[in-house]
């Protein structure tokens, strides 16, 4: 803009030169046309004296040619007066518009005068805004001066920080060790007490035995007494029950065919911890942290039989902070008072619970495969010579084979089994087994994890069913065969995943079986968006995806449910709540 003024100003300022050069040329033309014809006039009036006088003095006869000269000469003055007048006329005109010019130069110059004192304001805008620049730019160099100070000691305290939550971790996960090692140490002092426990219940069990024989023989006069006699009878029960286990066989080996005595030695103590034995979905252990319920009373009396005879309990069996390591199956919940799981080591932990869990129901899957394939090829080559009734036979052999050899455990038993494997002990097992409820409990409202995993174990209120589980398990073995594995789960306790590659699994692995999709099950795709940004290139936590995928699963079980009793009550038609077989099979063809 300033260029283009400047440019403006320039070309006005030609052009006011112009005019001025072309006013003075027009002057000075006007003056030179004048002082010609005067000149010209004074040269004839010299000529025509000269010629006058010359002729006077040498030619009186040609006066009379001279006054027809004259007169000629004055009608050629009389024409060039005439020409003059007109030139005298164009000169008045050119001074009229030098007139009009000049006006409009004065216009010009004010209309230039004025620019100038815009410029003038405009130059002073300039120094100014120049002026309040450097100022700014000294102020912004001064705030950035100030902010990469800032930043500075930002990095510094962050680096500080980290360094000092580095040492805190290491710090905690050597306390952790060390209380895992003392742990594991004191596991194994118990299960040496629980050892010799049981021994000594042996041996005083073979002693009743050998005291009620002895009383038998001297009652009846068969058998004299010996002193003698027991001593190698302790060292002979003491060679039975050395071992940890005191198994069943060695003592009915042991035992010189009584019977008496060989009944007592089968009444072994059981060598499970407070989980019991394994059932079909793995080992029972849940029901000693219930809150409510049967478990809970016989807790209470063991509690109090344990106060009662806590005075004549051995160090190694007393209880501590109100667990006791005894085991059995209405034995007290196992646990050590150091052993606790912080935020951080809970959500790990629950990452490997989950990968185990993951790795089981596959190694479980591939074995019912492996079983069922296994009954194709042993009853092939008979069907081949049966008939139809006998090929449905040998398929429904099948599906039996496939469904008996389908060992997947549940959660609860798939936590065990990692703690088993982990650490080779019952009871330590059931220590950390223990430490683990506490810890789901204790950071349930401040850890979504904690919250959704304890949900999924049944330890908090509203509890997961075994559906929802089996769902969520597959979500996570999904998204770990797609994005990985997330190795983050393991290590860190937490992890993310792309909307897109949810919404994908999410879609494939949830589809409305019975009931149209719920609003919230239609609405999950959006949710999902929309808690990771509303953008599917973002990222969502794993445990917020798993929350929301639950929440509409359960949704739309409810829907299926209420489909199942509109579909009950059609068939239901005299509303005894009960329906025959045939509406029951046609019911299920609905259904299908």
């Amino acid at each position: 803009m300033r260029a283009a003024e400047a440019a403006l100003r320039e070309a006005h300022q030609q052009r006011l030169v112009q005019r001025q050069r072309l006013l003075e040329q027009s002057a000075l033309q006007a003056s030179d046309l004048a002082n010609a014809a005067a000149l010209g006039q004074l040269a004839a009036a010299e000529a025509a004296e000269v010629a006058s006088r010359e002729q006077l003095s040498k030619q009186l006869a040609a006066f009379e040619a001279a006054q027809a000269d004259k007169a000629g000469m004055s009608q050629r003055l009389e024409s060039l007066q005439g020409g003059i007048g007109q030139f005298h006329a164009r000169i008045t005109e050119l001074q009229a518009e030098k007139v009009q010019l000049e006006e409009k130069v004065q216009r010009a110059s004010t209309t230039v005068n004025f620019l100038q004192v815009e410029i003038s304001n405009l130059k002073a805008d300039r120094e100014r805004i120049k002026l309040v620049a450097s100022d700014s730019e000294g102020r912004i160099a001064a705030l950035e001066k100030e902010l990469e100070q800032a930043k500075q000691s930002v990095s510094v305290a962050l680096k500080g920080l980290e360094a000092k939550h580095q040492a805190d971790k290491l710090i905690q996960e050597q306390k952790q060790l060390t209380d895992r090692a003392k742990a594991a140490q004191a596991a194994k002092a118990q299960e040496a007490v629980i050892a010799a426990l049981r021994s000594g219940c042996y041996q005083l069990q073979e002693c009743l035995q050998v005291m009620l024989a002895e009383a038998w023989a001297l009652k009846t006069g068969t058998r004299q007494p010996s002193r003698g006699d027991t001593s190698p009878l302790g060292d002979q029960v003491r060679s039975r029950h050395g071992s940890k286990t005191g198994s069943v066989e060695q003592i009915e080996g042991a035992s010189s065919g009584n019977e008496a005595s060989s009944k007592a030695a089968n009444i072994a103590l059981s060598d499970y911890g407070a989980g019991g034995a394994d059932g079909a979905f793995g080992v029972r252990w849940l029901h000693l942290h219930q809150q409510a319920g049967p478990w809970v009373t016989v807790r209470a009396v063991m509690k109090e039989t344990t106060a009662a005879g806590g005075a004549s309990t051995p160090r190694s069996e007393a209880n501590l902070n109100g667990v006791r390591y005894i085991g059995g199956p209405t034995a007290l919940p196992c646990g050590l008072p150091a052993l606790s799981f912080n935020p951080d080591s809970l959500a790990v932990l629950i990452g490997e619970l989950i990968l185990d869990k993951i790795a089981s129901d596959s190694y479980a899957d591939a074995h019912s495969a492996a079983a069922a394939a296994s009954a194709n090829t042993q009853d092939g080559s008979a069907v081949s010579r049966e008939d139809e009734s006998s090929a449905k036979a040998k398929g429904a052999a099948a599906v039996k084979a496939w469904w008996t050899a389908r060992n997947r455990k549940d959660l609860e038993g798939s936590v065990y089994d990692f703690f088993i494997d982990k650490f080779g002990c019952h009871l330590a097992a059931e220590a950390h087994c223990s430490a683990l409820v506490m810890g789901l409990r204790r950071l349930a409202l401040r850890s979504r994890r904690a919250r959704l995993f304890g949900r999924c174990l049944g330890v908090i209120d509203p509890a997961v069913p075994a559906a929802g589980v089996s769902t969520l398990i597959h979500l996570m073995a999904q998204l770990h065969s797609l994005c990985g594995p997330l190795t983050s789960e393991a290590t860190d306790g937490s992890s993310q995943v792309v909307v897109r590659t949810a919404l994908q699994v999410v879609t494939e692995l949830l589809q409305p079986t019975l009931a149209t999709a719920c609003q919230a099950f239609q609405d999950l795709p959006a949710a999902i968006s929309q808690a990771a940004g509303g953008h599917s290139d973002n990222s969502i936590e794993v445990d917020e995806l798993l929350e929301l995928v639950l929440a509409a699963w359960q949704a739309q079980q409810a829907a299926d449910e209420r489909q199942i009793f509109l579909l009950f009550g059609v068939m239901d038609v005299k509303r005894t709540g009960l329906i025959l077989l045939e509406e029951f099979a046609a019911l299920l063809k609905q259904v299908g």
